[in-house]
């Protein structure tokens, strides 16, 4: 299989550290401010000026603050923020250069040879485009050009010129892990991680190391997604030459009634127009390489092509669609925060959704680990249209995180943003599933509730715990019981008839249960350094087991007992 000798040249720009940067602009801090952005307890970016002082992803925001004391902290953007305001950032490019394609929010690609030839050369190019780009939106940006799309990326990410000859070695000698870089849908990144593991176990470490395999080996033992990485690793270009596309471009058209100025409304629309594109590309076994938006206002005509998944891993589903149609729109119809008063919105009058760059669509052949069980791949469609129908934002998904509490520990996220550690599509996940999630259940929480944890969590509700004299049981103000519990009676809840079972489940959360056994109390302060302090801030947990009832977890908490959760 012989590399072909002369990829196009290709120009990348990429954006370092673009949540920080959103962030820092939207709420007013200098972007050179050193910072960080966070969800929950996690640290998601960290700027340059942080990861000089040794911050990382890794590490715990409270760690990061001891290091640098007056660290900003801010909130991690959403996605739909994220590339909304780097259209501003596209359109400042668009001064330049033409044909741009955006991989993501934070990265572009663009052809070379034609921009480079009316600026005088690539040199001058670079200058030009970093200059003028960051006068217009005041953020830093790194640019590199190569031959190949990977290439250019990877130059990218050191401000690097190659030259034809020196892109070769160049590739051949990055290790395999930089291939996320190349990665636009989140989806398939833990199925790569788990590959990209297996490779570096097996002693195949840079791309020369997997370059010298024959393709049909890699396909045959590593499935669509190895053969994916072959096919880059050998230098070959992953946008197919145009004797390769069988398929017609698709497009389709919408006009609606009224012109539409608002962004939900818009967001509506641009989900319907995708719905109709997804089933054509469907109808026609095609993927698309590129989606090219255009949006006719008032004020013109805006055209943004952004790059779609892959066709060696598949088609781009319905949700990907609507949720780029919806990320450029809001970019065209809002203002933003890098540049308040660079385009006045204006009402929308019609839309065009295009898939170019087509190829037959390439059957998901299983590798060497297995393939997914019909039900799970009907599961994984049917969250993906739910998400399509009512937005991505109300199909959420269960991420368990650290905490003390059982509470503390469950956070709903939306079903698009899910950790890829959060499902798994592949048995060959199972293994990496598991020590991710062990290394969470291990993460020390001082003051942690003891394992089990609860198998079934509702809101707490107001219960009755009494000793054997009948008297509520209560506590001391060093947090111990001062009498025994005897006798629990519990609130019925309805909800839980299809999860603690039996034949009388009315009768299990209404009758009165002796208590057998029990564990505890362990006493949990929160929320001490506030004045004046909640009146809940102490909470006291309390196990308990029964002959006629499961185990059930209570809090004590505003001075009553309350029922939180069942064991199994």
């Amino acid at each position: 299989m012989t590399p072909p000798p002369h990829p196009p040249r290709t120009l990348a720009l990429w954006v370092p550290d673009w949540p920080v940067t959103i962030a820092l602009a939207r709420s007013g801090h200098p972007l050179h401010t050193p910072a960080i952005t966070t969800r929950g307890q996690t640290i998601t970016c960290a700027s340059a000026f942080a990861r000089r002082a040794g911050i990382t992803t890794t590490m715990a925001p409270r760690h990061a603050l001891e290091l640098m004391p007056h660290l900003t902290v801010l909130d991690s953007p959403s996605d739909d923020l994220l590339a909304r305001e780097f259209e501003h950032v596209a359109q400042a490019v668009e001064e330049h250069i033409t044909h741009i394609t955006v991989v993501r929010p934070g990265l572009l690609l663009a052809p070379a040879a034609g921009p480079a030839r009316y600026h005088g050369g690539e040199t001058q190019l670079v200058t030009t485009l970093s200059e003028g780009v960051t006068d217009a939106t005041g953020v830093a940006l790194y640019v590199g050009i190569a031959n190949g799309t990977l290439p250019a990326i990877l130059a990218a990410r050191t401000h690097t010129t190659l030259t034809a000859e020196q892109t070769t070695p160049f590739l051949r000698a990055q290790p395999l892990t930089t291939v996320r870089y190349a990665l636009n849908d989140p989806s398939h990144t833990s199925a790569l991680n788990n590959l990209l593991t297996m490779w570096s176990t097996l002693g195949i470490h840079t791309y020369a190391d997997l370059a010298a395999l024959r393709h049909s080996d890699v396909r045959t033992r590593f499935g669509v997604l190895g053969a994916w990485v072959h096919h880059l690793a050998t230098g070959r270009d992953d946008i197919p030459p145009p004797t390769v596309r069988t398929e017609p471009d698709i497009t389709i058209t919408h006009t609606p009634e009224h012109p539409i100025e608002r962004i939900d409304t818009a967001a509506f629309h641009a989900k319907i127009l995708a719905e109709q594109l997804h089933t054509e590309l469907t109808h026609r076994g095609a993927a698309a390489h590129h989606l090219t938006i255009t949006a006719h206002t008032d004020n013109g005509t805006h055209t943004r092509t952004w790059r779609a998944d892959t066709a060696l891993l598949g088609a781009m589903p319905a949700r990907a669609i609507t949720q780029r149609v919806r990320w450029q729109l809001e970019g065209w119809l809002t203002h933003s925060a890098l540049n308040p008063h660079h385009n006045t919105p204006a009402p929308l009058v019609r839309l065009d959704l295009a898939a170019t760059d087509l190829i037959p669509a390439t059957t998901h052949q299983e590798d060497l680990w297995g393939g997914q069980h019909n039900t799970q791949q009907a599961l994984h469609h049917l969250v993906q249209r739910l998400s399509a129908l009512i937005g991505p934002d109300n199909v959420l998904a269960v991420d368990i995180t650290g905490g003390r509490t059982p509470t503390d520990r469950i956070r709903h996220i939306p079903w698009d943003q899910r950790p890829s550690h959060s499902t798994q599509h592949h048995k060959k996940n199972a293994s990496s599933h598991q020590q991710v999630a062990t290394t969470q259940e291990h993460h020390p929480w001082p003051g942690q509730l003891p394992t089990p944890s609860p198998a079934t969590l509702f809101p707490p509700t107001p219960t009755t715990l009494s000793d054997p004299a009948g008297l509520p049981v209560a506590l001391s103000a060093r947090g111990t019981l001062e009498s025994p519990p005897y006798m629990w009676t519990p609130t019925r809840l309805p909800a839980l008839t299809s999860l603690i079972g039996g034949a009388d489940v009315d009768a299990l959360n209404t009758a009165t249960h002796t208590v057998t056994n029990w564990a505890g109390p362990w006493t949990i302060t929160t929320s001490w350094w506030t004045r004046p302090a909640p009146t809940d801030s102490t909470l006291t947990y309390l196990q308990l087991m029964f002959d006629t009832h499961p185990p059930v977890l209570l809090v004590h908490r505003a001075d009553a007992w309350h029922w939180e959760g069942t064991y199994d």
